[in-house]
């Protein structure tokens, strides 16, 4: 009985833990220029220019992701941008897990051992 309240414990505050969104902010995506999204900012940003030059990566709100908006906000006039909402995701390479999917893995293992 006790393994079982400790593991719903476990199990409790682990799903409880909120995360926020991780976006690169830098021109080559490395780990000293991972940036962590305020509360309102649900929506990673890559914005290059038409010969695929990355020239601004940020995290922003995903009602700022449109093409007028961004052309006023980082004057620039031929480009393309591309947003997106899970963490590192406007590297433009693969991430490998997200962080959800890795929590509902770990919740699963946690579960599945409390119950051997």
């Amino acid at each position: 009985m006790k393994n079982v309240v400790i593991c719903i414990v476990l199990c409790v505050s682990f799903f409880s833990v909120g995360f926020a969104l991780q976006c690169y902010r830098c021109q080559k995506p490395e780990a000293s220029c991972l940036q962590t999204c305020g509360k309102i900012e649900d929506s990673c940003l890559k914005l290059s220019d038409t010969g695929g030059t990355v020239l601004h990566q940020q995290c922003i709100q995903n009602v700022d992701c449109d093409i007028s908006k961004l052309s006023h906000r980082f004057d620039v006039s031929d480009f393309k941008f591309h947003c997106c909402n899970t963490d590192l995701c406007n590297s433009g390479t693969v991430t490998a897990l997200s962080k959800s999917l890795l929590s509902l893995i770990t919740g699963l293992t946690v579960f599945w051992m409390c119950l051997m």
